[in-house]
């Protein structure tokens, strides 16, 4: 193969949406990640939830998660989805390197949303625990009182 080792767990259709183009480039459709079967390396999440505290309808809210590879191993991002369909999930690429680190940008609208607010996004990793969550948390009302 003309791309190195750890490339042959990634397909250019992965389940998450990448930002921008990296350096990992296009691979064979039938290169499939599985992260089940890799060996782990160790995260720290920074941070695990944002609170956009009180804010009114119709924001549009960004908030920007790090997720650093702490471990020895090449890090891999399986997949990454949003429980809310106003809230989509983008990372900036697939794999880090140890020290390195993966951003990931998770968007939210509140159009239709009142009160309080608890949206998850969640991804897998080669990781001990292989899923992690990452929350946003805003409380939503129609006027504010400024």
């Amino acid at each position: 193969s003309k791309y190195p080792n750890i490339l042959r767990y990634l397909r250019p259709f992965t389940p998450v949406n990448i930002m921008e183009r990296n350096t990992l480039g296009y691979l064979e459709e039938e290169e499939i990640i599985d992260v089940n079967n890799m060996t782990p390396t160790n995260i720290e999440i920074s941070p695990k939830t944002i609170d956009f505290g009180t804010v009114g309808a119709d924001s549009i809210l960004t908030a920007k998660f790090f997720v650093i590879n702490t471990g020895s191993e090449m890090l891999i991002i399986q997949s990454l989805n949003a429980d809310c369909i106003c809230t989509s999930a983008v990372i900036d690429k697939i794999a880090a390197t140890p020290g390195d680190s993966i951003v990931v940008i998770l968007t939210m609208n509140t159009k239709g949303k009142e009160g309080d607010n608890n949206v998850y996004a969640s991804f897998m990793a080669n990781t001990k625990e292989v899923e992690h969550k990452l929350r946003l948390r805003v409380r939503v009302e129609n006027k504010l009182d400024m």
